[in-house]
């Protein structure tokens, strides 16, 4: 798996992020993306504070985000690999949240929506 991004969110304090040519500084409600290839960060408020609660409570929250982003959460946090049949299914855009329980539970929230095997 190539990772292309990284993404922290920052609940409270501070955290000063930094490459070779680049510093930046997050507050309390604020985001930075990291873009490997470009080596260069974005920073953003936090849309939605819940995002930050994605860890303490154990929850998945999706906003808008496609199929493509959501495996690559999968595959990071279960050390799985998804695998596509059609490329057109990388862009369905899901949004909810999911308790993080399993990967199986997981997986079992999309299946109505489509057909996969596990």
């Amino acid at each position: 798996m190539t990772i292309i991004s990284v993404t922290t969110l920052l609940a409270e304090g501070s955290v000063k992020v930094s490459n070779k040519t680049d510093v930046t500084l997050l507050k309390p409600g604020e985001k930075v993306e990291y873009h490997k290839n470009k080596q260069t960060f974005t920073k953003s408020p936090i849309s939605d504070m819940r995002e930050i609660d994605f860890w303490r409570n154990n929850m998945l929250i999706f906003n808008s985000s496609s199929l493509a982003e959501i495996a690559t959460t999968l595959e990071r946090m279960y050390g799985v690999k998804v695998v596509f049949d059609s490329e057109k299914l990388k862009n369905v855009l899901f949004s909810g949240t999911i308790r993080n329980s399993s990967l199986h539970n997981v997986f079992l929230h999309y299946k109505p929506y489509l057909s996969f095997n596990l």
